[in-house]
Formats: C-alpha cells, sequence, structure tokens
C-alpha cells in the first residue's frame, strides 16, 4: 500500500446561476467506509491550512491514485474542485539519524 497526498482546491463560481446542481458529498460516509475498511483506498486524515485558505490536503492509504479518485467520486467530492494526487513518503529526524549512524555498505 502506497501513502498518498491529496490536495483539494475548491472550484470558485462567480457566477452561482450557471453553476450545475450536484448531490452533496458524503462526508460521513466516507468515514465510515475508510474506518471500516483494511483494503483498497483508504482516508487517513485531512489538513485544512487556515480560515483564509480553502484547500484542503488529506493522507490516504491506496494501492494507486485511480482507487482514491475512484472513492473520492463515489462520495461526491470530485465535483467540488480540482484534485491533485501525489505518492508520498513519510520519513522524520529519527531516520535521518538512523541512517546517519550507519556505515556506507559499499565501502
Amino acid at each position: 500500500m502506497g501513502l498518498y497526498l491529496v490536495e483539494t482546491i475548491p472550484s470558485e463560481h462567480e457566477d452561482l446561476d450557471n453553476v450545475p446542481v450536484q448531490s452533496p458529498s458524503d462526508l460521513r460516509g466516507l468515514a465510515e467506509y475508510s474506518a471500516a475498511t483494511n483494503h483498497g483506498a483508504r482516508w487517513l486524515t485531512t489538513f485544512s491550512p487556515d480560515l483564509n485558505d480553502d484547500r484542503h490536503f488529506s493522507i490516504w492509504e491506496s494501492p494507486d491514485a485511480d482507487e482514491i479518485r475512484s472513492l473520492m467520486d463515489r462520495f461526491g467530492f470530485l465535483h467540488e474542485g480540482t484534485v491533485r494526487i501525489v505518492q508520498v513518503r513519510q520519513w522524520g529526524p529519527s531516520d535521518v539519524l538512523e541512517a546517519d549512524s550507519e556505515p556506507p555498505t559499499d565501502w
């Protein structure tokens, strides 16, 4: 399973009369699905920058980006704006310190 960062950038509609009617997104349904599954795409958490920035950054586990996109579509999140999905790796200070303490193996 890969780890993915998903950036959701809401659409800006200046003319609300021309915005197509969509069914609302089902955040509770996505949460229930993600809490109950241990296979396929699974939403883990979301970060919101601040009150002046409507973007959301969420972390997902998934075999690939297409499964995330499919699940977001199933629960109504793709019509709300642009979605960018990037596979990432998680690492931090302990990983750097551990790597620095090991001698190179190619000597």
